[in-house]
């Protein structure tokens, strides 16, 4: 046999050996770190546990008390490093802080991991650049678990309304009328011992313990996240965004609101509201109430659209309601919209499937879109903050002629030890 056919036969050989090493990572379920075990990761550490594209294989969280809710076999840890650096780690889920969720994520991405991050993905509108600028450098698919992208009647209702069965849709609203209900315990106090505390401060720096700031108290300072807007109204605000359909940001902003009612900790509005303009005119509407309030229509927490021939209200799914006494007929023969992402049962299903297939295109919320919803919030809180409207310019990523806006579309400084990686 001839030197050059030895070598063919190797090298077939060779392509075949990994052609089938390939195939077996394939089948096997694909590894994930989750970071965090509070409430929201254990909502998908029970969705990976009925997947069976993928597995737990490490957990993660400054908490030491969240641990004893890890499956068997998983022994957590405290340090993100470590877990990142795992070579069983393939993905990783991370549901923390709204403080710690870019540079989480900007360091799962640098471990050249595949994401899927809770919403909001970014405190401020800079993290939200810097989120968009690494993913595409790092190549890896970056999904966001908002979990009305996954919502069968979200994504009907968005269908119908891109599809203008109602008509073309000018104004989508979102809104929260859920009571407030205060977590924050009225003293602060010494951390416990089974807290990692300069860790879970993370990129904030110094912050007073107070017991409550563990059971989602968190979001009710400004330092660590947004308030009901990047809470309750969270999803609702995505599904408008999604009604009135593209990834644009507004033109201008305008958000007014406050803390009211007796004995109400925190620092983030319990009422707001929030009005974006965007460059065709079309507007998009935001309201929390998280006193005592009426429903709207039967809708308390969702979405809703309207357009020049009808609205459709998440109250009902989206039922198209045309006329003025919403009886109309709806037209036939519409061109149908077709979404992105395949749709599925849950997040986390959807996520592992797209990893496991190479196929970002399957991912129901994209990264862009997550960091969309995240900067439409931090526009308005900067808007808030200041007491006036702003003009806004999409194309410089700045407000018009507000230099004193501009300082806060970034965390004016980090602790040492959690800046972005570069």
């Amino acid at each position: 046999m001839s030197d050059s056919l030895t070598l063919r036969g190797a090298g077939q050989a060779a392509v075949l050996a990994a052609a089938t090493a390939a195939a077996r990572a394939q089948a096997a379920p694909l590894g994930v770190g989750l970071v965090g075990l509070g409430r929201r990761g254990l909502q998908r550490l029970a969705q990976l546990a009925a997947c069976a594209d993928a597995r737990l294989v490490a957990a993660c969280d400054v908490d030491e008390t969240t641990w004893a809710t890890a499956p068997a076999g998983i022994k957590p840890q405290a340090d993100l490093h470590r877990l990142l650096a795992d070579p069983t780690v393939k993905a990783v889920i991370i549901a923390v802080p709204t403080h710690w969720t870019a540079l989480a994520t900007l360091m799962a991405l640098r471990a050249g991991k595949d994401v899927l991050v809770e919403p909001p993905v970014c405190w401020s509108f800079a993290e939200g650049e810097r989120l968009l600028e690494a993913a595409k450098a790092s190549g890896r698919i970056v999904a966001v678990g908002h979990d009305n992208r996954t919502a069968a009647a979200v994504r009907g209702g968005v269908v119908r309304a891109q599809s203008r069965v109602v008509g073309a849709v000018h104004t989508a609203r979102a809104i929260c009328y859920r009571p407030y209900v205060p977590t924050v315990a009225t003293r602060d106090a010494a951390p416990p011992k089974t807290l990692h505390w300069p860790q879970w401060q993370g990129p904030v720096g110094k912050l007073a313990f107070n017991i409550g700031l563990l059971s989602g108290g968190w979001t009710h300072y400004g330092a660590l996240g947004h308030g009901e807007l990047g809470d309750g109204a969270l999803d609702p605000l995505d599904s408008a965004r999604w009604l009135l359909g593209g990834a644009d940001l507004p033109i201008a902003v305008h958000s007014s609101g406050g803390r009211f009612g007796k004995d109400v900790p925190g620092d983030t509005p319990n009422v707001q509201h929030a009005v974006f303009t965007l460059a065709d005119k079309r507007s998009l509407a935001v309201e929390v109430r998280g006193l005592p309030s009426p429903d709207e229509v039967g809708l308390r927490v969702g979405a809703m659209a309207y357009g020049a021939t009808g609205w459709l209200t998440e109250a009902d799914g989206f039922e198209p309601h045309l006329d003025y006494d919403g009886k109309g007929k709806a037209p036939e023969g519409l061109p149908q919209v077709k979404l992105p992402g395949a749709g599925g049962s849950d997040v986390v299903a959807n996520f592992a499937a797209a990893v496991r297939a190479n196929a970002p295109a399957d991912v129901n919320c994209p990264l862009l879109a997550g960091v969309r919803t995240a900067q439409y919030i931090a526009l308005a809180g900067i808007s808030l903050k200041l007491g006036r409207a702003l003009r806004f310019d999409p194309a410089a990523g700045r407000f018009v002629d507000a230099p004193d806006a501009d300082k806060l579309l970034a965390r004016p400084s980090y602790a040492a030890g959690y800046s972005l990686p570069a």
